[in-house]
C-alpha cells in the first residue's frame, strides 16, 4: 500500500483524540492532508498601518507596545491577556486566550511586528491570539504562511506540521492527473509543483498559480467523467420510435395554446426518441413554463408506439397532482394511467405492480416506489423524472434499468445559468423553455413586518370575497415555544380567534396520503378558500383561481424556494398578490428578500440564491452523486469553468 492511502494516523503526533478531529475535517488518509487546501493567507511582509485595517483582516501591523500587558480572568478556566500598542497612525489591543506566558515576550516601550486576524469590537480594534515577531529576524518574518479550514482543538500550526509531514512522506508518489497538452496549453505547474506552492509558498503569486491548478483540475475531471459518461449513454441501442406525435394534433387535446419555446422542446424530444440513441435529455425553465406539458407529450408518443411510461417525482403530493394532470390532459386517449406510492393499501398495490408486469398500465406517476426492487414493467420505453435536484443520479439510473436503455426525460424548476447546468448535467442534453404562457402574469410582491399580519389577512379575505382563492405558507406545522416562528397550527389559532369567515383547509407532508389528496382536491373544486399549508405546496399545486400567497417568516426561505412557492398563483388573467411577512430586522435578510420584490425572473433569483446560500445547499449536489469540490467554487470561478468545458471538448474530440 502507498503511504499516501495509509490511514493518517500512521503520521506521528496523531493519536486517538486527534484522529477524530481531522476526520471532521474529511482527513482519514495521508493524502487527504495534501488536499486540505488553506482557505486564505496570510503576508507577514505586507505591513498595514492601524488606521487602515478592516475587520476580518489577516494582516500584519508594526507597533509599539504601550504599556504592560495585563491578564484578565472573567470566569474561571479562562484567562485573558490584552496589551495596547500603537504605530504613528493609531492605537490597537492584542489580546490573547489563555496563553498568559506571552507576556514574557513584550517589553513596554518597544516595537515589535503582529501578525493575525483583526477583530473590531466594544469600539476597539483588536488582535487576538496574534504571532510576535522581532524585526530583526526577517528570515523567519518574510515568509507567506497558509490559514487552513480548522475545527475545534486543532489549531493552525497543529495542522501545519501534519500537513508538512505527510508532504514529505508522501509526494513522490504523487502522480500528475492532466495532460501534458492541457498543463501547457494553459501554463499550469505540474502536480508536485502545486502542492509545494499551495501549501508552502515563497509568493503569493506561486501561491495563486496553484490555486488555479487545483481548481482546474477538480473542473477538468468532473467535465472529463460527465462527458464520458454521456458518450457511454450515446453509444447504447436505443428504441427508435415511430413519429407518431403531430404537435397541431396534440395542441387540439389542450384547452390553451402551446408557447413556441414548448413546441421548440417538443421538437428536440421528437428528434430524439425516433433517432436509434436512447435520449437522455434534461427540460430546464422557470416556474409555470409549462414543462409537465412537454412531458406529456414524450408519453403519448412513447403510448401510440406501445411503450409504457414512468413518471416519477419526489413527493406524494406531487406526485398525486401529475398523476391528476397527466390523466386528465390523455383522457380522450384508450390509455391506462395509475399511481403508485408507499401509503397505499397492501392490496391496491400488488393489483398495480401486477398490471404493470403484464403490460395493462401503460403510464405509472409515482414517488421513489418507482424504483423499488419488486417492480418491473412489460415494455418501459420511457422514464420522466420531475424536480431532478431532488433525486440522484442514482435514483434516475435504477429507475431506466427497469426497461432496456428506455428514453430518459427529466425536469427541474430550479433555473440555473447553462454553464452550472453544464457542470451539473453534463451527461444529459439540455432544453430551456424560456417563455411563459401568454396568460400568465406577473405576481405582485410586497415584503411587510408582523405587525401588519392583521392588514395582510384582511386583503386576503377581501379576495376571496371576490371569489378567488389563496395560500398560507408556514416553515412550521406544529406550535413551539419560539414566538417568532409561525406553524400552521398557530396561524389556524390567529385566523379562528381574528373571526374570519372564509373556508380553510391545512395540508403538510405528515397527514395521509387519503387526506392530501381529498383537501387537495377540494382546494382545486373551489370548496376550500385558503389552505394553510407547508412548504410542501412548492411545487407541482395548479389552482388556476388562487390570487393571493402569504408566506409566514418569509426570512426562513430561500430566494429559490421562494419563487417555487410564489409560482403556485398568478395562474390565470386575475392580478395576483404575493405577501412576505417577515419577523426580523436583519438588514442583509430583508435586502435578500427585496431581490424577489424586484424580480419575477427565476433564473436570475436562482443565481442570487446561489450566491447567498452556494450551489450545494441550493442543488443538493451531493444527490447528484458529484464530488464535493474541495477548492474549486462553481459561481466565482465560472470563467473558469466555461474554459474547462470547451477544453475538455476539444480535448476529447482530438483523444
Amino acid at each position: 500500500m502507498k503511504i499516501s492511502d495509509k490511514p493518517v494516523d500512521c503520521i506521528k503526533g496523531v493519536g486517538p483524540t486527534r484522529l477524530k478531529l481531522l476526520k471532521k475535517l474529511g482527513i482519514s488518509r495521508v493524502k487527504d492532508l495534501l488536499y486540505h487546501f488553506p482557505r486564505d493567507y496570510m503576508d507577514k511582509g505586507n505591513i498595514v498601518d492601524i488606521s487602515r485595517v478592516k475587520n476580518g483582516q489577516l494582516c500584519t501591523i508594526a507597533a509599539m507596545v504601550d504599556g504592560r500587558p495585563v491578564d484578565i480572568r472573567p470566569r474561571k478556566g479562562l484567562v485573558i491577556t490584552k496589551v495596547a500598542v500603537k504605530d504613528k497612525t493609531g492605537r490597537a489591543f492584542a489580546v490573547w486566550y489563555n496563553q498568559p506566558f506571552v507576556k514574557k515576550q513584550l517589553l513596554s516601550g518597544k516595537s515589535y511586528l503582529f501578525s493575525g486576524k483583526i477583530q473590531i469590537k466594544y469600539g476597539e480594534i483588536q488582535m487576538v491570539n496574534c504571532k510576535i515577531f522581532n524585526p530583526s529576524s526577517n528570515k523567519t518574518f518574510s515568509r507567506i504562511e497558509p490559514v487552513y479550514p480548522l475545527t475545534e482543538k486543532l489549531t493552525q500550526a497543529i495542522l501545519r506540521k501534519l500537513i508538512a509531514e505527510a508532504y514529505k512522506l508522501c509526494i513522490d508518489e504523487v502522480e500528475e492527473v492532466l495532460p501534458d497538452a492541457i498543463l501547457k496549453k494553459n501554463r499550469l505547474p505540474g502536480i508536485k509543483t502545486a502542492f509545494k506552492n499551495i501549501h508552502f509558498p515563497q509568493t503569493l503569486e506561486a501561491a495563486q498559480r496553484a490555486i488555479k491548478r487545483f481548481k482546474y483540475q477538480e473542473f477538468f475531471l468532473l467535465q472529463l467523467a460527465l462527458i464520458k459518461q454521456k458518450q457511454l449513454f450515446k453509444n447504447k441501442r436505443g428504441i427508435c420510435f415511430k413519429d407518431k406525435l403531430n404537435i397541431g394534433e396534440f395542441e387540439k387535446i389542450l384547452d390553451f395554446s402551446l408557447t413556441n419555446s414548448q413546441k421548440k422542446v417538443i421538437l428536440e424530444i421528437k428528434k430524439d426518441m425516433t433517432s436509434n440513441k436512447p435520449m437522455n435529455r434534461l427540460i430546464q425553465g422557470d416556474v409555470g413554463s409549462g414543462k409537465t406539458i412537454v412531458a406529456i407529450a414524450a408519453i403519448l408518443l412513447a403510448f401510440k408506439n406501445n411503450y409504457q411510461s414512468a413518471f416519477m417525482a419526489p413527493t406524494e403530493v406531487l406526485a398525486w397532482q401529475q398523476y391528476q394532470k397527466i390523466k386528465k390532459i390523455l383522457s380522450s386517449f384508450n390509455i391506462t394511467i395509475e399511481y403508485l406510492a408507499g401509503s397505499l393499501a397492501k392490496n391496491k398495490k400488488e393489483s398495480i405492480l401486477k398490471d404493470l408486469r403484464t403490460g395493462k398500465i401503460d403510464v405509472i406517476v409515482g414517488t421513489h416506489s418507482l424504483i423499488q426492487e419488486n417492480i418491473s414493467f412489460n415494455n418501459l420505453g420511457l422514464v420522466v423524472t420531475d424536480e431532478e435536484h431532488r433525486f440522484g443520479v442514482r435514483q434516475r439510473a435504477l429507475l431506466r434499468r427497469k426497461g432496456i436503455n428506455p428514453d430518459v426525460l427529466v425536469m427541474s424548476a430550479t433555473p440555473i445559468p447553462r454553464t452550472l447546468a453544464l457542470a451539473l448535467y453534463g451527461d444529459l442534453d439540455i432544453s430551456i423553455i424560456d417563455e411563459l404562457p401568454p396568460n400568465r402574469k406577473h405576481v405582485k410582491t410586497y415584503m411587510v413586518k408582523h405587525h401588519l399580519r392583521k392588514r395582510v389577512y384582511d386583503f386576503v379575505a377581501r379576495e376571496v370575497d371576490k371569489g378567488r382563492q389563496g395560500y398560507v405558507i408556514c416553515p412550521l406545522i406544529e406550535d413551539t415555544q419560539s414566538a417568532n416562528w409561525k406553524s400552521v397550527e398557530n396561524i389556524e389559532k390567529f385566523i379562528i380567534n381574528s373571526g374570519y369567515t372564509f373556508s380553510f383547509k391545512i395540508l403538510h407532508g405528515k397527514m395521509k396520503a387519503q387526506e392530501k389528496e381529498e383537501t387537495l382536491q377540494k382546494f382545486k373544486e373551489g370548496k376550500i378558500q385558503v389552505l394553510i399549508s407547508t412548504s410542501v405546496v412548492e411545487v407541482g399545486i395548479d389552482v388556476s383561481n388562487a390570487t393571493v400567497m402569504v408566506v409566514e417568516n418569509a426570512e426562513r426561505f430561500g430566494l429559490a424556494q421562494l419563487h417555487q412557492i410564489r409560482g403556485r398563483i398568478g395562474r390565470n388573467n386575475f392580478e395576483s398578490h404575493c405577501i412576505l411577512i417577515c419577523e426580523t430586522d436583519n438588514k442583509e435578510t430583508l435586502k435578500k428578500l427585496k431581490i424577489l420584490v424586484n424580480n419575477n425572473d427565476g433564473f436570475y433569483i436562482s443565481q442570487k440564491d446561489m450566491e447567498l446560500r452556494g450551489p450545494g445547499e441550493l442543488l443538493g449536489i451531493k444527490q447528484h452523486g458529484l464530488p464535493e469540490f474541495k477548492i474549486a467554487d462553481i459561481l466565482k470561478d465560472e470563467l473558469l469553468l466555461k474554459k474547462v468545458v470547451r477544453d475538455v471538448e476539444a480535448y476529447v474530440k482530438d483523444y
